[in-house]
């Protein structure tokens, strides 16, 4: 990866077809200001080398499939104003690691409701059915 011009101010590769884990390679690219990997089909967590670029002001990851929390330090930049952070359409993608713990949790709790539930109907049913042939004979 040391053939990075490591000057470029602007990266564009929206829409490019570009498919897999984003690179931590974008890290080397210290005057990076914008980088646009938007409407993409890109997977994966988001790198927190991309965090640890100085001069983005600029990153678009919107319209992937990306999963997971987004780097803190890339929401404290987003917070404070001096990143202007996209990433709308990635449905597996958190906003902050709370949200992703909690949607874990409703799919845990989502689990063990159904195991405790999908026992007592069969019992219900089986003991109508079985209540209804004693009955008649």
């Amino acid at each position: 990866m040391k053939n990075y011009n490591t000057e470029m101010a602007l990266w564009s590769l929206a829409s490019s077809g570009l498919t897999g884990e984003i690179t931590n390679a974008f890290a080397n690219l210290k005057e990076l200001q914008t980088l646009d990997l938007s409407d993409n089909n890109l997977t994966g967590p988001i790198p927190d080398g991309l965090s640890q670029l100085p001069s983005l002001t600029l990153l678009d990851l919107s319209g992937n499939q990306l999963n997971g929390s987004i780097p803190s330090r890339l929401l404290k930049k987003s917070q404070d104003g001096s990143l202007t952070l996209r990433v709308g359409d990635n449905a597996k993608l958190c906003s902050d690691g709370t949200s992703c713990n909690q949607s874990k949790k409703k799919s845990n709790s989502s689990k063990i409701a159904i195991a405790i539930i999908v026992p007592i109907v069969v019992v219900a049913i089986l003991v109508a059915i079985f209540g209804r042939t004693i009955n008649q004979n």
